[in-house]
């Protein structure tokens, strides 16, 4: 029955799922349902064989390179007061030309990392967005005490959706950013804030081309 589970289990954590699906399936096969502490047993133990699955997929391939960038985001650097992880996690603000490249820049930063995006071809988007939360949400400090594969994994799914995240949004300012410039289009001469505009979209056009495997 474990290996009928697994797959469940690798779509979501919830115990009392796993569970109840298990003791259906028992019962559609005509199996003699055991103690509910067996199936529990049963339901943590297969979870936590996913958990493991989950983890070794989204790192096995890192360099040692990429190892050492995923720490550094755990790190203050120097002449900054917050973790490169906390400078990601930062909202985008309203549509602006600073905003904008400040949007691009995150961008920039993760995809320098050049991670595999393909190791989460066969993981399940709730698993995967699951550890993105995490990742988005836990604090530098409890991450470090995480065992190094489950932090590897957990940071690398937090910066592959985010990274999807900042394409969106700054997609989303370029539309907004277009729009402010057509409504300033009768201005007789180019302001400081079309030409930064410009500049900010010559260099998302430069970062997504980058981006293309």
């Amino acid at each position: 029955m474990a290996l009928w589970l697994l797959p469940l289990a690798r779509k979501t954590d919830a115990g009392t799922l796993l569970v109840s699906s298990l003791i259906e399936e028992m019962r559609s096969r005509k199996i003699i349902v055991p103690a509910l502490s067996t199936l529990e047993r049963l339901g943590w133990e297969t979870r936590r064989r996913a958990q493991q699955q989950v983890y070794r997929q989204l790192t096995t391939g890192l360099t040692e390179g990429q190892r050492t960038q995923l720490k550094a985001l755990l790190t203050v650097p120097a002449a900054s007061r917050q973790t490169i992880l906390v400078w990601l996690r930062q909202p985008p603000g309203a549509a602006s030309p600073s905003n904008f490249q400040k949007v691009i820049e995150r961008l920039q930063w993760i995809r320098a990392l050049e991670h595999n995006q393909e190791v989460v071809a066969n993981i399940h988007q709730n698993r995967l967005q699951q550890l993105a939360r995490e990742g988005a949400h836990t604090t530098a400090q409890r991450l470090v005490r995480f065992d190094d594969e489950r932090r590897d994994a957990t940071l690398v799914a937090f910066l592959l959706l985010t990274a999807e995240e900042l394409v969106d949004t700054a997609l989303d300012m370029h539309d907004k950013l277009i729009g402010q410039q057509v409504k300033k289009g009768s201005v007789s001469r180019p302001s400081i804030f079309r030409r930064a505009v410009k500049r900010s979209m010559k260099r998302f056009v430069s970062t997504l081309v980058s981006a293309k495997p």
